[in-house]
């Protein structure tokens, strides 16, 4: 089944509220974005037939391996020696520093503590939801229902454009929308045809002449327009539906929230953010005005004092040389 960024996204948020309380909200992507890291990677490639996959995984250091461990009083020690290690091992572009520690007791617990809490880590990730075997977002996927949308839309304008002209099959339309549509194809239907009301049709009507290939064309026009604004519209309540389901979504977590965990989003993410994006357009103004004024500065004092001052003797000699070869005295 393809992934949906729901499930995604609610899988991301037990994470974190299965990690709060031992540690710095800060530090919680250095988990959640290892478990991310192990289940896709396993369930990419750990079964791949490619001759070299951009990430090995060693027998026994798949995410698989990580489900056996649940309930292990060991599991964060065997986690990094059986799990990390095998990987780093495996793979040169990874390294021990990039992964966190499964077995410190200050941040997930002592004995009994942290066993049920990366057993629960595990388990959130275990979900059958999350397969990215599969990894191709569903309907729910914003980014990729704006894709198509924006593809289908084009597609529809230039039907339009192409056949709404005068002569067109559309531009006979009084107006091109689904209630006219329907309607033409009901006249077009055997025993129901009615001439065409666009420049060629009337000429034939005029002449009393038939247009059964004309009507084929006609039809096959009208039903790609239905069909592409059928999609459109469908298109559009899924990316409404996505962005009310993901709303909610964030809605759910508020009252949730630590304050750490709201001072970050408030302050670190939106005002730092705001005031860091404010104070470097200032900046951009300030240099572009400096060094338009540099630039003015350099061309107004390109020449020396004394270059011009020579400039302006030699001139000075030039015209009194011409006065007096015209009889004038200077």
């Amino acid at each position: 089944m393809a992934i949906k960024k729901s499930d995604l996204y609610s899988s991301l948020w037990a994470s974190c509220d299965e990690l709060r309380g031992g540690m710095d909200a800060s530090q919680y992507k250095d988990y959640v974005l290892f478990m991310l890291f192990i289940k896709y990677v396993s369930d990419k490639y750990g079964d791949s037939d490619d001759m070299a996959p951009p990430v090995t995984i060693p027998k026994g250091a798949g995410f698989k391996d990580m489900i056996a461990l649940k309930g292990k009083p060991d599991i964060g020690d065997k986690i990094n020696k059986h799990i990390i290690q095998p990987l780093v091992e495996a793979n040169s572009r990874l390294s021990k520093s990039d992964f966190p520690d499964f077995n410190d007791p200050n941040k997930l617990g002592e004995g009994n503590a942290m066993v049920e809490r990366l057993s629960n880590l595990v388990a959130i990730f275990q979900k059958p939801e999350l397969d990215f075997s599969k990894n191709r977002a569903d309907n729910d996927d914003i980014d990729a229902c704006m894709a198509d949308l924006e593809g289908t839309t084009a597609t529809l304008a230039e039907l339009e454009e192409e056949h709404g002209g005068e002569d067109g099959f559309l531009g006979a339309l009084d107006k091109i929308n689904k209630a006219e549509v329907n309607a033409r194809l009901k006249e077009l239907r055997p025993g129901n045809a009615k001439p065409q009301l666009g420049a060629k049709g009337k000429k034939a009507a005029e002449l009393g002449l038939g247009a059964p290939s004309e009507d084929a064309a006609e039809t096959a026009i009208l039903k790609q327009w239905l069909s592409l604004n059928t999609e459109e519209a469908e298109l559009k309540k899924a990316i409404r539906d996505a962005e009310t389901a993901l709303d909610q979504l964030a809605y759910d977590q508020y009252p949730q929230l630590t304050e750490p965990e709201i001072q970050t989003l408030v302050v670190d993410d939106k005002w730092l953010t705001s005031l860091a994006a404010a104070v470097q357009s200032e900046l951009d103004r300030v240099s572009q005005t400096l060094t338009s004024r540099i630039r003015l500065l350099a061309d107004r004092y390109a020449a020396p004092l004394p270059q011009l001052i020579d400039e302006v003797e030699s001139l000075a000699a030039r015209v009194d040389s011409h006065l007096k070869k015209m009889g004038c005295q200077p």
